[in-house]
């Protein structure tokens, strides 16, 4: 087996463990059971989006400097305590503080697939990306499906939710160990001389990104007074508006549609008539 293809297996190895997440059909299960109402819920579920919306930037500038090994290794390890908090949190706040922290993992996993590219790229094969890429997918799929079986057989044993947290967060172990392992690709990259320079530049990126929708607002909201529909019921009319945010170097433009969607009427009460 070629250094190359060694390589790209131990990555395809670390994605199975990585994706070999039993708790996927049981956490919202678990943490159900341990706030005081789906308003709680949504607090802690919003706080891991939040985290990663706050990390992504300078975490995606620190990953640039650290290197792609070590990006891994570290978004597994902080992904592997989230999902161990998950497991022993009881309460709105101890949720709150696993998603941050799972969050922070979030955003050092988002250029994963990097590691892969510039692998290929340090052995002149960054053409064949797709291919594998194709194949890395696969073997995520696959382990998602077969972590969902072992999970489903582990709680009917068990008729525990708690345990796929606590047993999944060991498994993902494997993947920081797996990824420990890996060869930092030896590739040319553009890194300024200094932290805060590179998230200056980063930026600068961002804000000259053209082209991109960077807002869709859906607002609904019926109007109890509602139409007359052509049977003669009354009908509760909800309308529309999708707003969308359009930036180019030039202009920025909100474009909005706005449509109605009628319920179907309510019949008229029967008078006891026989059609």
């Amino acid at each position: 087996m070629s250094s190359l293809s060694h390589r790209v297996h131990r990555f395809y190895l670390y994605q199975a463990c990585s994706s070999f997440a039993i708790w996927i059909p049981y956490w919202a299960l678990w943490m159900n059971a341990h706030v005081a109402s789906y308003f709680e819920f949504t607090l802690a579920d919003v706080a891991f989006w939040v985290g990663l919306l706050i990390f992504q930037l300078p975490v995606g500038v620190l990953a640039d400097r650290l290197g792609r090994k070590w990006t891994i290794v570290l978004a597994e390890t902080f992904r592997t305590a989230g999902i161990l908090g998950y497991g022993l949190g009881t309460s709105l706040l101890g949720y709150v503080a696993a998603n941050l922290i799972w969050s922070l993992g979030g955003a050092f996993s988002i250029g994963t697939s990097a590691y892969l590219y510039e692998t290929l790229m340090e052995d002149h094969q960054e053409t064949e990306f797709p291919r594998y890429i194709g194949w890395n997918t696969f073997v995520q799929l696959g382990s998602n499906a077969a972590a969902a079986l072992a999970g489903g057989v582990l709680v009917s044993v068990t008729g525990s939710y708690q345990m796929t947290l606590l047993l999944g967060a060991l498994v993902n172990v494997a993947a920081v160990a797996t990824a420990s392992t890996f060869i930092e690709p030896k590739v040319d990259r553009n890194v300024e001389p200094t932290y805060v320079r590179q998230l200056g530049q980063g930026l600068r990126i961002v804000r000259r990104r053209e082209g991109v929708a960077l807002l869709i607002g859906v607002t609904a909201c019926g109007d109890d007074g509602g139409g007359t529909t052509a049977a003669g019921g009354s009908g509760a009319d909800t309308t529309v508006r999708v707003g969308v945010l359009l930036e180019s170097s030039l202009t920025i433009e909100r474009v909005e549609y706005v449509f109605t969607v009628t319920s179907p009427a309510t019949p008229p009460a029967s008078d006891g008539a026989t059609p």
